[in-house]
């Protein structure tokens, strides 16, 4: 007998084509029942062999027929496919409408090559009765194909419909090897319904996804009714491993005690387990900055997880490798993460999440013209991410509540179980965590800390206040981070920013946390002991001489030399003297800085340093260094701090670039009595041309800045110098309506507080002036305003009596914060003994600012009142010099400074508790007034 020709060419293109499959890894099975247009199904598999229980039809047509004479070309004559006709379209139908996808294939058995194209209705062309569809020649059946026909059997499976889901929760609903997964990163799926009661025992994956939504409660009570459900403490020791890892995860979760889940991943080999507890791992090993341990924890885990569990576990790993510069394989991993989940979405939520993290992290990782923003966009639009925000907005939903009644007053009580924005807005951070989506567990975790410092910060909630400081710099959330340092160093206790510094310490720089970390030492570096200090300054010092390390570590998005010498700056003072003089020989090594930003930082850098523990040939040095440098600014800074050294040539040098009109040289003078009378007559002059033209520019309607303040200049020279100073022009020029208030307030300030050594003649033409002193019509838009700078110099004149000074202080108090402030100012200042109760009571008031004039204005009635000060200013005194925070501490020691009338035993006690201060700043003052 012999075979038909063409159904031996028909099953060899079969084989091939079944062969060809089996080459990159899938599972051809033949259809050998009948002919329904269908010759082979084959089982798709990933590029590491896994299954992806996805299969696709294939229809095979072999034979040079099928591919002479219907070859399309290109403009060059190549050959970019081939047209398949049918002539009706009876058989593309079945192929478009069946369940499974269908592919067309034609086999070239000369070449082995099988070229394929989806049968869908979009590639079809009708042509009247038939139809045909394009087989392009560059798609074969190959490994370089592989992802383009994963793509294919994916879309066989249909979304599930997540409407109405929410009752029916439960692990049973979830395939067994996700059930982990799912209660981690979509807890909605698996926790049992609040609502629906107690009655029924819970599994470990409703227990876990309980926990992930921080609903403690709820698994207290599952305990105590069902002797299956274990406690939290007995979880640990249970028997079933699903159990001990839930106990695990409650204690990282609860307790940060994350020493458990090691264990879990030795503990087990089925591999969807052991995927869980190294994702929870290495969750935690970020949170916690050691980022080198999670990277060599997730390389060492065997390659055996299936693809989604594989994903996951590649998102954790890109996360730690991106933020200790390791991008170029942290975009490796999450571009594998991405191909490993992109077509196993349609089912499973968790894949999306974790396809969304991959995408997200490649586009924040991307130089800026790779960035694919459609991609992050589509990727985001996720269930796991809609549920997320659901438990955000009942977080701040119940944050606004309560900060309303508060704002309102309510004095009804209320009885709460549990913290319910602290718990939703938590339940956030885990599930962002769990499914590696960095950016948004950073903005989780950023939401959280807010949270907890609006409601915990004025509170004796150090710890709490601690931790979230922490995290804000751990996320990198610089600004918020700032705002809340800035609140903790002026009001809280010195622990709660020094054991922030220690988690930094013990962490180490990374690419999200390098900026606020640089911005916590800037503004809290004044706290730290000395062996952390010099510690911290030890870094700062070798990224200033070579950032290289810096840099290729945490991929800074920010100006490394600025913020390094930010931080340099905040932290100088607490260093040791050692420590101090490698700071002080550094500005001497030098060269020549002509980058005004660079010398902005380095003047702000050398001001912080304290001269008199500099070692003689470190002064020697810090002068010669400051004669070659360009920037005038930061010569004189070092000009003034060799003179703090002890070094008269460069006290000499100041003076010499004074009389010659440096401007930089007069701002680092200090005390204007080092002028002779000729010097300061000059000098006076110069600031008199600056007002008229300001005064002539003002008519114009024309308003600039000014670096040099050339009102306050010559109020404080005629303090000391009084025939150096045309009084009558000072006068004209704040009496003149037209100058902005930003030209006026300070030099009124000043006046008053100096009227005592002001000659009679001045005091006759300023008083003439002082009742006009009035707002300018642009206060606003040039920075500060008048205030009641105007009053306090009338008053400080005598031109109020007791009833119009107190009516003009009063009016003050009614007002803004800002007018309370200088209500402060006046009451010390004047020494009003009588109204000192008012400044006392200024101590609480709402605004910091407030607090802090009236400080300082208690601390002035004491220096001028000395032993006979008010009782109630003392008391006042000894408390607010004891009390938490240094703002309130610096004030008192600003105006200690300089001042030899302490000589008063109060004055004596409250300069024998500043001198111990924990901030640096306030000792260094202190010690500036003893010596």
């Amino acid at each position: 007998m012999r075979e038909d020709e063409n159904a031996q060419t028909s099953d060899t293109g079969e084989l091939e084509v079944a062969a060809n499959f089996s080459r990159i890894g899938w599972g051809p099975v033949a259809n050998t029942r009948r002919d329904l247009g269908t010759d082979i199904f084959v089982q798709a598999r990933d590029r590491r062999r896994f299954d992806l229980v996805l299969f696709i039809a294939v229809q095979v047509k072999t034979g040079p027929s099928f591919f002479e004479g219907c070859e399309k070309l290109d403009a060059d004559g190549s050959v970019s496919g081939w047209w398949y006709y049918e002539e009706n379209v009876e058989h593309f139908d079945d192929w478009v409408t069946h369940g499974l996808p269908h592919l067309l294939v034609l086999h070239d058995l000369e070449t082995r090559k099988s070229y394929w194209v989806h049968v869908t209705a979009p590639n079809l062309t009708i042509t009247g009765e038939g139809a045909k569809i394009f087989v392009p020649a560059e798609q074969t059946i190959d490994e370089q194909n592989l992802d383009a026909l994963i793509e294919v059997a994916s879309t066989q499976k249909h979304g599930i419909a997540y409407e109405g889901s929410l009752w029916r929760a439960a692990a049973a609903e979830i395939p067994p090897a996700r059930r982990l997964r799912t209660a981690m990163i979509t807890p909605r799926l698996v926790a049992p319904h609040r609502n629906a009661g107690f009655g029924s025992v819970i599994s470990p994956e409703e227990a876990i996804a309980l926990l992930v939504q921080c609903r403690v409660r709820d698994l207290v009570e599952f305990s105590k009714r069902h002797r299956k459900v274990p406690s939290l403490e007995d979880a640990p020791k249970h028997r079933d491993w699903r159990w001990r890892f839930y106990g695990a995860l409650s204690a990282a979760v609860l307790r940060g005690d994350y020493s458990g889940l090691k264990e879990c991943i030795d503990r087990t080999n089925k591999y969807e387990r052991k995927s869980a507890a190294a994702v929870a791992l290495a969750c935690w090993l970020i949170q916690a900055e050691k980022f080198d341990e999670c990277v060599g924890l997730l390389k060492k885990l065997p390659d055996r997880a299936g693809p989604i569990d594989h994903s996951w576990i590649l998102v954790q790993l890109a996360r730690a490798q991106a933020e200790i510069g390791e991008v170029s394989a942290a975009r490796e991993n999450a571009a594998v993460a991405l191909q490993g989940v992109a077509n196993a979405t349609r089912d499973d939520p968790t894949a999306s999440a974790v396809r969304s993290a991959a995408a997200s992290l490649l586009f924040y990782t991307a130089d800026f013209r790779d960035e694919n923003l459609a991609e992050v966009l589509s990727t985001s639009d996720h269930a796991a991410a809609w549920w997320r925000t659901q438990a955000q907005y009942h977080g701040l939903a119940d944050h606004i509540g309560r900060s309303f009644r508060r704002e309102m007053n309510d004095q009804s009580r209320r009885y709460g179980f549990e913290e319910v924005s602290h718990n939703q807005l938590y339940a956030a951070t885990l599930t962002s965590a769990f499914s590696g989506d960095h950016g948004s567990w950073s903005n989780a975790i950023r939401l959280l800390a807010q949270n907890t410092l609006v409601l915990k910060l004025d509170s004796a909630a150090s710890n709490e206040v601690a931790d979230a400081i922490g995290d804000l710099r751990r996320v990198g959330s610089r600004t918020e981070l700032v705002l809340a340092v800035k609140h903790a160093w002026a009001w809280k206790p010195s622990e709660v920013l020094r054991r922030a510094m220690e988690d930094l310490a013990e962490g180490g720089w990374s690419h999200s946390s390098a900026s606020s970390s640089l911005a916590l030492l800037q503004h809290a570096g004044d706290l730290a002991v000395e062996d952390q200090a010099d510690k911290f300054a030890e870094d700062l010092l070798s990224i200033i001489e070579d950032p290289t390390w810096f840099v290729n570590r945490v991929s800074p998005n920010f100006l490394v030399a600025k913020y390094v010498l930010d931080a340099a700056r905040g932290l100088v003072a607490s260093c040791t003297s050692a420590t101090q003089n490698k700071v002080a020989n550094l500005l001497v090594s030098l060269s020549p800085v002509s980058d005004t930003m660079l010398a902005v930082g380095y003047t702000a850098l050398a001001d912080r340093i304290d001269g008199s523990l500099l070692e003689p040939e470190t002064v020697d040095a810090i002068f010669d260094a400051a004669k070659m440098q360009p920037d005038a600014d930061f010569s004189s800074e070092l000009l003034s701090l060799a003179t703090q050294g002890g070094s008269a040539e460069a006290q000499a040098e100041i003076l010499h670039r004074v009389r010659g009109g440096d401007l930089s040289a007069l701002s680092v003078l200090g005390d204007v009595r080092r002028l002779d009378q000729t010097d300061a007559k000059m000098l006076a002059g110069r600031d008199a041309e600056q007002l008229r033209r300001i005064r002539d520019e003002a008519k114009l309607g024309s308003y600039g800045m000014w670096q040099h303040d050339s009102a306050l200049s010559m109020a404080v020279i005629g303090a000391w110098f009084n025939d150096a100073v045309d009084w009558e022009m000072l006068a004209d020029f704040i009496g003149d309506a037209n100058v902005a208030d930003e030209h006026k307030r300070d030099c009124c300030i000043a006046l008053a507080h100096h009227v005592d050594r002001l000659p009679e003649d001045a005091k006759a033409v300023l008083s003439n002036v002082a009742p006009d002193i009035s707002d300018a019509p642009f206060d606003r838009i040039l920075g500060t305003a008048l205030g009641g700078a105007g009053a306090y110099l009338s008053a400080a004149l005598g031109n109020f009596d007791e009833t119009t000074l107190a009516d003009q202080i009063l009016t003050l108090l009614v007002s803004t914060p800002e007018h309370r402030a200088d209500a402060a100012m006046m009451l010390g200042h004047l020494n009003v003994a009588g109204l000192m109760p008012l400044t006392v009571g200024l101590l609480n008031d709402a605004s910091q600012n407030v607090r802090l004039a009236a400080a300082a204005s208690i601390a002035v009635h004491i220096i001028k009142s000395g032993d006979s000060a008010s009782p109630i200013a003392m008391a006042a005194a000894r408390r607010a010099t004891k009390a938490s925070g240094a703002a309130t501490a610096l004030r008192f020691a600003n105006a200690f400074y300089g001042e030899n009338a302490v000589t008063s035993s109060i004055g004596g006690e409250l300069i024998d508790q500043l001198v111990d201060h924990d901030s640096s700043l306030v000792r260094a003052r202190v010690r500036a007034h003893i010596t």
